[in-house]
């Protein structure tokens, strides 16, 4: 941990590892390689009907995974190792190591009781490679249809769904070898979505296909010369960073170090020890409606915040352990990548597969229907970070937790109560399943908390901070009156012309794609219309009145109102109905020193934010609808005390 944090202080050592590593890793890509080279295809997956003529099917020879460097295949590997954790294999695809992403696509959007289940859809994959004179034979294990060719000549085919079967193939040296592999249920036989998702359902065994060699090892391919080559600079180049942070310190170092933080230190021991063993939280009882596990992590976090200077990295290491431990256990086990149908985040993922498939400017639509950021946010992400998202999302939703609890100047600001609940609401288990399956609020607000934190990128940068909050609206246009005042009250000329700039980029996009004057996405009233188009204008006023009365108790998240502890639970609605009692006891005590014109601007862009609930209901996607609207309205009381204290 020392180490780490020196890391980080020491810009030096952490310029040459961060550079010398992003240099290595473009080195790997490029390298030409002798691996196996796999090949999915969905052929085998008749579409959804409801989106025939809806979306978009691109017929490619191979279908693509989030790989780069890898030809006209799917993907490159060293090994052939696709198997399903028994004790999750249930899951289906979410439950093994296949690289299926290519079923998160919107032509596959079944949703309904009786639909196919998208977790089981089937699938065809074919490897292939051409082996040298030291490989002679080769152990197939699968659970599937097999068919094995030798130098294009059929040399083995079966089928075995009930029981993993197991085969030899000899004489592959210098021969080239191709495995199609198919997972395909037979009709009647296909696994379809209950009325109500049960665990452990269905008892099926999930695809398997594994390649041993004569030693009943898994078979991997050598590694290339250069590629060893690259790796032993990568491994020395650690042991110089270690060296180069380690130099001039001695053993009383570490002791020191290590008495001064000793109860830092068994705290960090015990996250640890929760991360590893997630199912030990279940012995924590519940009392009445508190969850005691999530009293002490919360009694213990605060405690070692407020009475410890910890380093930034230290606090996101705490914030990042914190928000992965209060998630349902599920969910800590689970990495559920194939998106639910029907679903915000299968969409947000099926216009990714389209920019990946070639579409990168237009986006996967002519005119933009859902947020035009969000896709290419998602895009960006599978790139670096691979087919499953799932910890990038705890890491961002952690990322905001962290910065939620630091003032202006990135110090923690322990005396401000408001920064604890802001804590709580960012970490809770609500939250939380929002944003595992990869909603576009959690990258708006991100960008959003990056700006109202650093008061060096407002000053210093402006252009930037106009891009950042351009890219928060683009993101997420039902945010745009918001942003907008929080643009320019800046009164920055850079800051202003670098956010409009980002924000007319969808409006010419539709105007160059689709020949529409559309200003950010077609469907902005999708969900939740109270307008309507044959509405008279006393009509609209009338309906707007009644929704956002209707709404009121949505938006203050009102703990006595049924549907919405249902919905978020206890603890969400009481931790801001605090809040909003604490904010008004505030200006009730400082209302002889408040300047009441001023604060209304500030608190502005959280009116603002709220004030699409007007039309919208936001019963449909309750509390996303009003994350962003409540963490600003918590900043702003974060500032407002800080500023009369």
């Amino acid at each position: 941990m020392a180490l780490v944090i020196k890391l980080r202080n020491n810009k030096k050592v952490f310029t040459i590892l961060f550079f010398t590593t992003l240099l290595l890793k473009i080195i790997l890509l490029l390298l030409p390689s002798d691996m196996w080279k796999l090949c999915y295809q969905d052929d085998l997956i008749e579409r959804f009907p409801g989106e025939i003529g809806q979306s978009i099917d691109n017929q490619l020879e191979c279908e693509k995974v989030y790989h780069l460097n890898v030809q006209s295949s799917s993907s490159l590997a060293r090994e052939i190792n696709f198997y399903s954790n028994p004790d999750s294999e249930w899951l289906g695809a979410n439950g093994s190591n296949f690289n299926l992403s290519f079923l998160n696509n919107k032509k596959f959007n079944f949703k309904s009781y009786g639909d196919f289940d998208r977790r089981w859809l089937p699938f065809s994959l074919t490897v292939s490679k051409d082996f040298d004179s030291k490989t002679e034979s080769l152990r197939i294990v699968y659970v599937g249809d097999l068919t094995v060719y030798k130098n294009n000549e059929k040399v083995y085919e079966g089928k075995s769904y009930l029981k993993s079967n197991e085969i030899q193939i000899n004489e592959v040296n210098n021969k080239t070898l191709e495995i199609v592999y198919k997972f395909e249920k037979s009709k009647g036989e296909e696994i379809r979505l209950l009325a109500t998702n049960s665990r452990d359902y269905p008892p099926d065994l999930y695809g398997k296909l594994q390649v041993f060699d004569s030693n009943s090892k898994i078979y991997k391919t050598e590694k290339t010369i250069v590629t060893s080559f690259v790796e032993a600079i990568f491994i020395l180049l650690i042991f110089y960073c270690l060296f180069s942070l380690s130099n001039g310190k001695n053993k009383n170092d570490l002791i020191n170090f290590l008495i001064g933080k000793k109860v830092l230190i068994i705290f960090y021991f015990i996250l640890i020890f929760f991360v590893l063993s997630p199912s030990s939280i279940e012995s924590f009882p519940v009392l009445l409606i508190f969850d005691s596990f999530s009293i002490f992590i919360y009694l213990s976090t605060f405690l070692i915040f407020y009475f410890y200077d910890l380093k930034p990295f230290e606090m996101f290491l705490v914030s990042l352990a914190v928000t992965f431990l209060l998630m349902d256990l599920d969910y800590k086990l689970y990495n559920e990548y194939i998106r639910p149908g029907g679903s915000d985040s299968l969409t947000y993922e099926y216009f990714s597969r389209l920019i990946h498939e070639g579409s990168f400017f237009q986006g996967g639509e002519d005119v933009y229907t859902y947020s035009p950021a969000a896709r290419y946010f998602i895009y960006f992400s599978h790139i670096i970070f691979g087919e499953k998202l799932k910890y990038l999302f705890i890491a961002l939703n952690a990322l905001v937790a962290y910065l939620a609890v630091l003032d202006n100047k990135f110090k923690f600001d322990r005396k401000n109560i408001f920064i604890y609940l802001a804590f709580i609401y960012l970490t809770s288990n609500a939250i939380n399943r929002i944003f595992i399956f990869g909603m576009s609020e959690i990258f708006s607000l991100v960008l959003l908390m990056i700006y109202f934190k650093s008061e060096r990128l407002k000053s210093t940068f402006p252009i930037f901070s106009g891009l950042i909050l351009g890219l928060a609206l683009i993101n997420r246009p039902i945010l745009a009156l918001g942003i907008l005042v929080i643009a320019l009250v800046t009164k920055n000329r850079r800051t202003i012309l670098s956010f409009l700039f980002v924000t007319t980029l969808p409006f010419f996009h539709n105007l160059f794609y689709g020949s529409k004057f559309t200003i950010f996405t077609e469907d902005w009233n999708y969900q939740g219309d109270v307008l309507g188009e044959n509405f008279t204008y006393l009509e609209q006023i009338t309906q707007i009145i009644e929704t956002a009365t209707k709404n009121f108790h949505y938006i203050v998240m009102n703990p006595f109102y049924y549907d919405i502890y249902m919905r978020v639970g206890r603890l969400l609605p009481f931790i801001f109905l605090t809040a909003i009692v604490i904010f008004f006891y505030i200006l009730f005590q400082k209302r002889t020193y408040l300047n009441f014109s001023k604060e209304f601007i500030n608190l502005l862009p959280t009116i603002l934010l709220v004030a699409p609930l007007a039309i919208y209901d936001p019963t449909f996607f309750y509390p996303r609808f009003l994350l962003i609207p409540h963490i600003t309205f918590l900043l702003y009381c974060q500032n407002l005390k800080n500023e009369y204290s």
